[in-house]
Parts: structure tokens; sequence; C-alpha cells
């Protein structure tokens, strides 16, 4: 089944390498310069104390909101504004070929899939966490993966609702846009045909997606999940199905989070332990089931689609 139809002004593997450009220049240079501009009004400090603070890794309350605004240009002008330009601008592409209309019990199986893959995922995760390896690689992986954990454990300390809106726009919603345009929208095209293959696009897009993250001790589970939603992007050939299946993932744990600290549920999303087999392999089951029925359901519909 032919995945696309159109051709792209530019050859694939300048395409990708505009991707990568644009990437870095967009996630790590302007989006958080700009946010941190933006975010000065909200520190009672000057510049150069708020950038020792951040860069730091220090956890005071007063950079709380301006990390909160960092994070939020971040995704939404580094992942979202700027490549959506370049990719209308430069690529010359349409951004609306890539949001076509998807059966709406296609989400529902999307959703349900991705909460069922955090069962057997929690095994992987566990082992990821528990690696351990010499050398200065691999101590700074680890310097890496605590401080990450201390960003999230502290902005993810829910003072009010309305802290939980912010965050939940900022984690599920921001993300679940700008990076499935990124790397299941641009990148995963591109790749495909440069290679010619869309299983080694949609690995090589996932390893990537992982890859940006910088947290090693959580590579392997997150490069899977994001395997999983080149495949939903593959067979439904429409960025809302990944989009809502990412968005279903790191939405499921932010509110489990705030639930969590409410005392309203025993369980702790941001737990590395693996969940017990018991219930482990039955759902393992029913997700292979979900990802199966999906994928008949998607590519029902390209049939129909393509025979109109």
């Amino acid at each position: 089944m032919e995945k696309i139809s159109e051709e792209r002004s530019l050859h694939p593997v300048s395409s990708i390498l505009l991707f990568i450009v644009t990437l870095f220049l967009g996630f790590v240079v302007i989006g958080p310069l700009i946010g941190f501009f933006l975010a000065l009004p909200f520190y009672d400090g000057d510049f150069l104390t708020l950038a020792e603070e951040i860069t730091s890794g220090q956890t005071s309350e007063a950079i709380r909101v301006p990390f909160l605004v960092m994070q939020a240009s971040a995704a939404g002008i580094g992942l979202i504004v700027i490549p959506m330009l370049v990719y209308k601008v430069i690529l010359k592409e349409r951004i609306g070929k890539l949001v076509r209309t998807t059966p709406i019990i296609a989400f529902g199986l999307t959703a349900a899939a991705v909460i069922t893959f955090m069962f057997p995922n929690s095994i992987i995760i566990e082992w990821n966490a528990e690696l351990d390896f010499s050398g200065p690689f691999w101590s700074w992986a680890r310097e890496r993966e605590e401080l990450a954990e201390t960003f999230t454990r502290f902005l993810t300390t829910f003072h009010s609702p309305g802290e939980f809106v912010i965050l939940f726009f900022i984690i599920a919603i921001l993300p679940a846009i700008g990076e499935e345009f990124c790397f299941r929208g641009w990148l995963q095209p591109a790749l495909q045909k440069a290679t010619g293959n869309a299983h080694v696009a949609i690995w090589i897009s996932a390893f990537l997606f992982s890859a940006i993250h910088f947290q090693f001790f959580g590579f392997v589970p997150r490069m899977l999940l994001g395997a999983m939603f080149g495949y939903m992007m593959y067979w439904s050939n429409s960025l809302w199905v990944p989009v809502v299946a990412h968005f279903t993932n790191n939405g499921f744990m932010v509110i489990f989070m705030y639930l969590h600290q409410l005392k309203i549920v025993e369980f702790d999303a941001e737990s590395t332990e693996a969940l017990p087999l018991v219930y482990v392999i039955p759902i393992a089951i029913l997700f292979i089931f979900l990802m199966m029925f999906l994928k008949n359901i998607l590519q029902q519909r390209e049939k129909t689609a393509q025979s109109i």
C-alpha cells in the first residue's frame, strides 16, 4: 500500500537534514531562548541568576513558573510553530494532507491500545532503568536521568487544580502535537522515501524520537512507544491517530500523578517497577488484539478511500 503519493520539493535526504537542523534550532535553541525571555517577568531576579538556577538544576519555587514558561515555549514554538513554518515555506508541503478523516472507533482503539501497552512496557521500563554500565558516558547519562527525575517531580507537584490544567497542557497536549508532527508527520515519510522501507523509517524515527529526550535509562521503552506511534501513522496515513496515542500516554500519566498526590489512587505513575506478571500477560495479549483490530480498521478505511 503506497503511503506517500505526493512528491516533495526537496530530495528525501535533504528533507531529513533540514529536519535535523530545524529540530535543533527550534527545540534546543530558539524555543527555549524565547521562553527564557518570556519567563523573566515571572522571576524576581536578573537574567544571569535565572540562567544559573535553571542550568544548575535547582528546584526552588522561584523558578517553577519561569521553567514552565520555558517548557511551554520549547514545545510550542520549538516543536510546533518553527517546524510547521519550515515544512510549509521551505518544503512547500501542505500540513492539511497529514490530517485526514479517521473513524471515531479508531481513536477509541488507539487510546485503549496505548493504555494496555503500559503493562508489558513496564517490564522494559524496569529492565532499562536498572541497567548498570561503567564509563564516562554512562556516568553522565545517569546524572542526566537523575536530574530529569528531579525536575519531573518538581514540576508535577501540583499545588492546585489550576496548576494541574497548565501542566496537562504543557506535558500532554503540546508534545502530542509537536513531536508527532515532527517525527511521524515529517521525518518518517522522508525516511520512507529515502530508504524505500516503511519499517526501517518507523524504527529510525522511533530511535531518534527517544534519543532527543536524552534519558538513556528510559531509552528502550520510549523507543517502543515511538515505534507504536509510527505504525499507527503508517496504517492510518493520518497524523490524528499518533497524536491521540501520544496524548493518551502523556495525559494518562499526568492524571495519575495528580490522583496519586491527592491520595485517591495508590498507583505511582513515576515508578519504574514492573507490574505483576499476572496482570501483564493477559493485558499484553489484549494489547496485541487491539493493535490487530486497529490495523484492520485503518487499512480498510484506506482501501475504501482509494476506491472512491
